[in-house]
């Protein structure tokens, strides 16, 4: 960094520098000395300058001291993956991979960039692999999520999912199933009755109907063939039943009337209207009726107000003639219908009493 006199005139000094020849004779004292550019004195002797010291150059260069002058280098800037110089070469700034093209994102990936590094993005449905690839992803076989409603069976796509509704139901909303009323919007669903469940339907019969096995038409019960093979079978009619379309009938033979249950047969007192001719005796009977015509015997004349009654015409009896005496003054006839068949026993059985008069 010092020259001395002896080799001044030999030295090469650098670009900046400006060197000024000095008289002298050797072995002699220095009669003057004048550093050029870039050096000072010091001590008899030209020192080198360090211009650097001064920081001329930019922040983007490195000042380089050199013998008698400096030079401004520019800076070596290294840059970390995924940064790259700029234009100025002063910084490194982020490298955008995806609109460069410097990315390995899949064609269905959206490549992302980020400060110093790119992401591949999947579209929505799918989800990244062990291998940066895309695949889809099974919405229908997450866990705790229910993707579709109850009434909706989760059918998985390729990057996505659709809710498919069950039977009986219908899509109305997004995900969303509501019943169906199969008994208003199918054509006659049901022979007889459609009753509406939820996702369903069933179909029910009228009374004196039983349904099929086809679960929908509807056969008449025979309600008097049933009743023949059970134990109510007596009790169904009173007489005779007749089937009709949904129920039956109960019927009575010829002179008998229907009660009020409609099981139970009455009879028909026949004799309230008169049917017998005058001095004849209607006498009822189960189911008809009979006209008996009293005669009256010997010393006796039909009543004139009973016609069922005998009274004695005159009583015209001998003093001790106890027969004539005897002689009943009435009698009358009465006719009681008896019920056939009854098991008396072995010690009878009282029908009926008749009361003689007062």
């Amino acid at each position: 960094n010092s020259i001395t006199p002896d080799v001044f005139k030999s030295y090469s000094f650098g670009p900046n520098s400006n060197t000024i020849p000095i008289n002298y004779q050797p072995h002699t004292t220095q009669k003057s000395l004048q550093c050029g550019s870039g050096f000072y004195l010091r001590n008899g002797r030209c020192e080198d300058i360090d211009e650097c010291d001064k920081k001329p150059c930019t922040e983007f260069e490195t000042c380089v001291n050199s013998i008698g002058s400096f030079f401004c280098s520019k800076k070596i800037i290294y840059c970390n993956s995924g940064f790259v110089l700029n234009k100025e070469g002063t910084e490194c700034i982020d490298m955008d991979e995806c609109a460069n093209g410097l990315h390995k994102c899949d064609q269905i990936q959206t490549c992302v960039n980020r400060r110093g590094f790119y992401s591949c993005k999947c579209p929505i449905g799918y989800k990244i692999n062990d291998f940066n690839h895309c695949e889809d992803v099974n919405e229908c076989a997450i866990d705790k999520i229910q993707v579709c409603s109850k009434n909706a069976v989760c059918e998985n796509t390729i990057g996505s999912f659709r809710c498919n509704c069950k039977k009986g139901f219908r899509s109305i909303l997004t995900n969303r199933c509501i019943d169906v009323d199969e008994c208003k919007e199918i054509s006659r669903p049901c022979d007889q009755i459609c009753l509406n469940k939820i996702g369903s339907y069933s179909c029910a019969c009228k009374s004196g109907y039983t349904l099929n096995s086809d679960n929908k038409t509807c056969s008449d019960i025979d309600e008097c063939s049933a009743a023949l093979n059970t134990t109510k079978s007596k009790k169904l009619c009173g007489f005779q039943c007749q089937n009709i379309a949904g129920s039956y009938e109960c019927t009575c033979p010829r002179g008998y009337l229907l009660a009020s249950d409609k099981r139970s047969c009455i009879d028909i007192n026949e004799c309230d209207n008169n049917p017998c001719y005058n001095g004849e005796i209607c006498v009822n009977l189960r189911g008809g009726y009979h006209c008996h015509l009293i005669n009256c015997s010997g010393d006796y004349k039909h009543d004139a107000v009973d016609v069922n009654r005998c009274v004695l015409k005159k009583r015209n009896c001998k003093l001790f003639d106890m027969v004539c005496k005897s002689k009943l003054s009435t009698y009358s006839y009465n006719f009681i219908a008896l019920p056939s068949n009854l098991e008396t026993g072995s010690k009878g059985l009282d029908i009926f009493m008749m009361k003689g008069p007062d």
